[in-house]
């Protein structure tokens, strides 16, 4: 069986540092009752881009459009309500998609299309 080549990225916003400490002890306080460690591999975010593979000699250009693309684009607000969850094994706080959200996603994946050898 052939292996993928690359190593696997995502492309994601973090949230503010107070919202990511709140984010990350909600997450402790799930990987403690659940018993799920999971979750605890990444910081607290919002994908823009599911993970996607990159062979790193690319990733010198794969910066230089992320590097672009973040100079292109004021902050937006994002506005967390709930919980929802990509059954049956994640649970996450939801976040509204709102109409600059929106926009900012479809921008980061016509962005990463350059890529198109990672998809």
């Amino acid at each position: 069986m052939n292996q993928p080549q690359g190593s696997l990225f995502f492309i994601a916003l973090l949230p503010p540092p107070e919202v990511q400490e709140i984010a990350t002890k909600i997450k402790l306080e799930f990987a403690e009752i659940y018993n799920s460690r999971a979750a605890l591999k990444s910081p607290p975010h919002v994908t823009l881009q599911p993970p996607f593979r990159c062979n790193l000699e690319q990733l010198p250009d794969l910066e230089r459009c992320l590097e672009e693309f973040a100079r292109l684009h004021a902050p937006i607000p994002l506005i967390l309500q709930n919980f929802a969850a990509f059954k049956p094994r994640v649970i996450y706080i939801n976040v509204q998609k709102t109409p600059e959200l929106l926009t900012l996603q479809k921008t980061a994946f016509t962005a990463a299309r350059i890529f198109p050898e990672y998809h």
